[in-house]
C-alpha cells in the first residue's frame, strides 16, 4: 500500500525540474489502492516516489497531472484546487514522463519542443540535465530524425529519454 514512507523528499534527487508552486495532496483515494493519502510539496522540492509494483505511484502521478480522478479528495496547486482549473492550465503546471507518454508522429526535434515552456538559458540548462546532446548524437538525421506512430524510429531507451527531454 501506498503510504508515507514513500513520499520521500530528498534533496539530491537528480534531474527533476525546479518549478515555482506549491502542490498539496489532500485526503486522496483511489479504491483498492490507497485511501487518506495526504502529503505537501514546497516549492521547489524534489520528491522521490518509491514503493513495490502495484502500489499505485502511477496511478498517483496521474492523478497530480489530471489524467484521472480520485474517488475523494483534492490536489492543489499553489492553494488553488487543480480541478478547478482549466486542463490547459493545469497541463502548464505539471508535466508527465513516462514508458507510456505518447510521442508524435513528425520529426524528433517536434516532439522535444512541443508544450515547452523554458527559453534561452533554462532551455539549454533543462536539455543538458535530459542528456540532449548525446540522444541527438546517436541519430544519424538528429533532431531531424522523423518519428513514426508512437515513436516508431527510436529505441525504447531513446523513447523514454524523448520523452523526458519534452516534459
Amino acid at each position: 500500500f501506498l503510504s508515507r514512507a514513500i513520499v520521500d523528499e530528498r534533496a539530491g534527487a537528480p534531474g527533476i525540474a525546479r518549478r515555482r508552486g506549491r502542490l498539496a495532496l489532500r485526503r486522496l483515494a483511489l479504491p483498492g489502492l490507497w485511501s487518506g493519502v495526504s502529503a505537501e510539496a514546497p516549492p521547489r522540492a524534489r520528491i522521490v516516489l518509491t514503493g513495490p509494483n502495484g502500489a499505485g505511484k502511477s496511478r498517483l502521478l496521474g492523478v497530480i497531472a489530471g489524467l484521472e480522478a480520485p474517488s475523494a479528495g483534492h490536489v492543489t496547486i499553489d492553494g488553488r484546487d487543480a480541478d478547478a482549473r482549466r486542463l490547459a492550465a493545469r497541463r502548464r503546471l505539471v508535466a508527465l514522463a513516462g514508458a507510456d507518454a505518447p510521442l508524435l508522429r513528425g520529426t524528433l526535434g517536434r516532439n522535444l519542443r512541443y508544450g515547452a515552456r523554458l527559453r534561452g538559458p533554462a532551455a539549454r540548462a533543462a536539455l543538458d540535465m535530459g542528456g540532449h546532446d548525446a540522444l541527438i548524437a546517436g541519430l544519424a538525421e538528429g533532431a531531424q530524425t522523423r518519428l513514426g506512430p508512437g515513436g516508431a524510429g527510436l529505441s525504447a531507451g531513446q523513447r523514454a529519454r524523448a520523452g523526458l527531454l519534452r516534459a
